[in-house]
């Protein structure tokens, strides 16, 4: 037997507020102190079911909440609502909510003590449940009595204040979300849900149980979004979603993970439970394009270009364009790495006469995106640029070109002549290059860098400036 608890939420001294407007008739000529036997004289919430104790100051999420009002007069001409929202973001008032009209439930004296009741399915743990009492003498749009948090008036501003209590688990069991990440090669996310069964699982065995998520890429997961998908059992404590999500390479996703007893809902207002999860997480680029560079060498036009990591990736197709960059041709093909978390260099010699050329990188799942549109660079020349920035703190840019593969080395030096950092010494394809260059470990002042291969040297004046 699980022990529930009274909550007691003060919102009303009945003995020493007026219950009517002045004049209008509502209230008797005589108010009485009564206190029905056992109660408060202001309202309060408590578990549902006869079987529970008041001893652990919880509501749960496997029962129904009574919420109880106290009157010290005759009531029994009145109407009494009470009107919740259970989304956690919904202020309820006369036109926001779900109306519950509340019934007498008397103990010692009649028509003072009236009973409204919060269903279980709004009950889903780690939700907030949000609620407002009215008092009318017919409908809830003639209401002109209010019980809130800030005390009974029969005047108000609505949507200003409320009651709410947030639902707790029954099984004790807080199922915890670890480890979220997306499926090589495709856009399915995977995530390990420890005590999973905890979040649904009511002994009801109902074939419609199951756990979704919900996914939106602004940020925010709010009424409006994206998109759900359901989740499907892997292994062990891991999880899957059923499909794809519907984003490109590098969008960082916000995601909610929850559960449902019945069939989904997008209201996320009836029959959601406990459980919810919510996280974001960058889908990743499955290929890194550092450079691509197309130069014109002789009779053939070189293309090169380099990938700091790869996910998946089945390879490149080249497409060229003659005369403008947008009616593209695929001229060739070159294989990718697959995976690899280390720099990739790829070439590729196109025999035609295009101006324009691009790379499509395909996965190994179809998926494919495009590169930057590069224009071809004619008559290239060995050449090494000024660094930029210069002076520079700390790091800087060093750019280079060769017309042919070669092996090339780029030396650091300090104003005494002496090597105090290496750049790069590897072969290099034929064209345009770009080398980063960090000089936090050395001291301000004038330094020198030199470019060395088979068939070139040159050396440039570099400022450090700290």
């Amino acid at each position: 037997m699980k022990n529930l608890v009274i909550v007691y939420f003060y919102i009303i001294l009945i003995t020493s507020i007026s219950y009517a407007q002045s004049g209008n008739g509502h209230a008797p000529n005589n108010l009485l102190s009564y206190k029905p036997a056992g109660y408060s004289i202001e309202p309060y919430e408590r578990q549902a079911t006869s079987d529970k104790s008041v001893a652990d100051n919880t509501i749960t999420d496997t029962d129904n909440t009574d919420i109880f009002v106290n009157f010290i007069y005759d009531t029994s001409s009145k109407n009494v609502y009470l009107v919740y929202t259970s989304d956690g973001s919904t202020i309820p008032d006369k036109t926001n909510g779900i109306t519950q009209p509340c019934a007498f439930n008397n103990f010692n004296d009649p028509n003072r003590t009236w009973l409204g009741t919060i269903p279980q399915s709004s009950n889903y743990a780690t939700s907030e449940v949000r609620y407002v009492i009215y008092i009318s003498d017919s409908d809830l749009a003639s209401a002109w009595g209010r019980i809130t948090s800030t005390g009974y008036s029969t005047s108000w501003t609505e949507g200003d204040s409320y009651f709410s209590y947030t639902a707790s688990d029954d099984d004790d069991i807080a199922p915890a979300f670890n480890n979220a990440i997306f499926v090589e090669g495709t856009k399915k996310l995977r995530i390990d849900i420890t005590d999973a069964s905890s979040i649904y699982d009511d002994g009801t065995g109902s074939s419609g149980q199951g756990i979704y998520m919900i996914y939106d890429d602004d940020g925010e997961i709010s009424t409006n979004y994206d998109g759900e998908v359901q989740l499907s059992l892997l292994s062990g404590d891991t999880y899957e979603t059923d499909n794809a999500l519907p984003y490109s390479s590098g969008t960082t996703i916000t995601y909610k993970v929850f559960a449902y007893d019945n069939d989904f809902d997008n209201s996320l207002t009836t029959d959601r439970k406990q459980g919810t999860v919510q996280s974001s997480i960058e889908y990743p680029v499955p290929v890194e394009l550092t450079s691509f560079t197309v130069n014109k060498i002789s009779n053939n036009t070189i293309l090169n270009w380099t990938t700091a990591t790869e996910v998946n990736n089945y390879g490149f197709e080249i497409e060229a364009s003659t005369s403008s960059a947008t009616d593209w041709t695929k001229i060739g093909f070159v294989a990718g790495h697959g995976n690899s978390n280390s720099p990739k260099d790829y070439n590729f010699a196109a025999t035609d006469n295009a101006k324009y050329y691009r790379l499509k990188q395909v996965d190994t799942d179809g998926g494919f995106e495009y590169s930057d549109v590069v224009e071809v660079e004619m008559n290239l020349s060995y050449k090494l640029s000024q660094n930029h920035p210069n002076p520079f703190n700390p790091t800087t840019e060093i750019s280079f070109t060769i017309p042919q593969a070669s092996k090339v080395n780029i030396t650091i030096y300090n104003a005494l002549g002496q090597a105090v950092a290496e750049v790069a010494n590897r072969e290099f394809n034929a064209g345009n290059h770009s080398l980063n260059f960090n000089a936090a470990n050395l001291t301000s002042g004038i330094y020198f860098y030199r470019l060395e291969s088979a068939e070139f040297s040159q050396t440039m004046k570099m400022i450090l400036m700290k």
